[in-house]
């Protein structure tokens, strides 16, 4: 499976102890995600993952990713 582990545009987060990859910002949510190994960040598999981040606002008026939500 490929590997995206050298691919800067392509960011990896963990979401409730499981790596995915985020891809297809639409200005709201990564349309096209998918899960990855921990170790090597190689697709586990072809599916593919809707995930939105959660933000939080912080002491300077400033939003900051506190979380993902998986769709």
């Amino acid at each position: 499976m490929k590997n995206l582990w050298n691919n800067k545009e392509i960011e990896v987060v963990k979401i409730d102890g499981r790596w995915f990859a985020l891809y297809g910002w639409n200005g709201e949510m990564y349309s096209h995600c998918w899960e990855v190994d921990e170790n090597t960040f190689a697709l586990k598999n072809e599916q593919e993952y809707e995930i939105i981040p959660v933000y939080k606002e912080n002491a300077d008026g400033d939003f900051e990713i506190i979380d993902y939500k998986i769709l």
